[in-house]
């Protein structure tokens, strides 16, 4: 599943392609039955909006529009976007297509496509400067500065779940999904297992810095392409080729040498090296 980095990389590369303002002539559905179902009447209320914004909010890329309506869009598991000419053939999974206002000089029609083979992703419509419920209660930004050492420490006195799966809890910090779980629990030395309660302040401030250090790195190296996400482009991503952990069991850790261990945690893959993270 595409985590912070690869939906703020479609989210900047959508914006540096739609030239904003841009118009939405139409947009269309061939599949309503995406993991949360679009109410059919709901359509029209997005045709003839203006796009004046993108924005991320952890792993939701947000349509915002002139009216102070947002169209709230998630990737799911294998949701992408591309953009095409009209005289395109659609491809297999196409399941929504924004038509945009033509733009000069090349005043032709293009065409927003949104792709997902699996139908985990979702759209949801919501008017007036309404919040969707599922941007409520979210924890900060990892990359922000509300996302400190201090205020990690504190909230690990809260939970008895292991680290990982604290770190992935969206209502402590968002977007950092199992791939930069793993990899910034090997950047900081700390076991996955750890139980939070028995973490020291300097560990707590070592796992945050950690976590912006593999996100930043990840962004810098285009994402991880991992089975099917893909710049708008289509272009993969990089920092797969970096992973010190993620999908490496059985092979020898890049600073130890010792094999890479993997075991389920919370229902998902969990990668670690028993010598640099005891």
């Amino acid at each position: 599943m595409p985590e912070l980095p690869e939906v703020e990389l479609v989210k900047r590369q959508l914006v540096e392609s739609l030239e904003l303002p841009q118009k939405i002539l139409k947009i269309e559905f061939s599949r309503f039955d995406l993991r949360n179902p679009m109410p059919r009447n709901q359509k029209h209320l997005i045709q003839n909006q203006v796009i004046v914004a993108l924005e991320r909010r952890a792993k939701y890329i947000l349509f915002k529009l002139a009216s102070g309506d947002t169209l709230v869009t998630h990737l799911g598991m294998t949701g992408s976007w591309r953009f095409a000419g009209t005289n395109e053939s659609p491809q297999k999974h196409d399941h929504v297509v924004i038509q945009l206002e033509p733009r000069p000089p090349s005043e032709s029609v293009i065409n927003l496509i949104y792709k997902d083979p699996r139908r985990f992703g979702f759209f949801e419509f919501c008017k007036n400067n309404q919040q969707s419920a599922l941007l409520k209660n979210l924890g900060p930004e990892p990359l922000n500065s509300e996302f400190s050492g201090a205020y990690f420490y504190a909230k690990l006195k809260s939970f008895k779940s292991p680290i990982k799966s604290l770190i992935m809890n969206s209502k402590i910090v968002v977007g950092v999904g199992n791939i930069y779980a793993s990899e910034a629990l090997f950047a900081a030395k700390i076991s996955p297992f750890r139980q939070p309660l028995r973490m020291t302040k300097q560990q707590a401030e070592d796992l945050v810095q950690a976590i912006k250090n593999t996100l930043k790195q990840s962004l810098l190296f285009g994402g991880s392409s991992i089975d099917d996400y893909k710049h708008v482009s289509g272009k993969s991503g990089e920092f797969q080729n970096l992973h010190q952990v993620y999908n490496r069991e059985g092979l020898g850790c890049k600073v130890c040498e010792r094999n890479i261990k993997k075991k389920t945690l919370a229902g998902r893959s969990t990668y670690w090296c028993p010598n640099c993270q005891k």
